[in-house]
């Protein structure tokens, strides 16, 4: 994310594109975690046994 202050400050190409990345990843990084979380969830659900070790 700091690369990103750095774009707005003094525009360059190539910091604009490094935030650009950096928020990609960080979306794709926040959908797995959810993703991730629901199937755990989904998981647990169907196997009650396992939840209360």
């Amino acid at each position: 994310m700091t690369s990103v202050g750095q774009a707005f400050v003094g525009f360059a190409p190539f910091f604009a594109v490094i935030g650009g990345l950096l928020l990609v990843i960080w979306a794709v990084l926040i959908v797995s975690v959810f993703r991730n979380a629901h199937r755990g969830e989904a998981f647990l659900r169907d196997h009650p046994d396992l939840s209360g070790r």
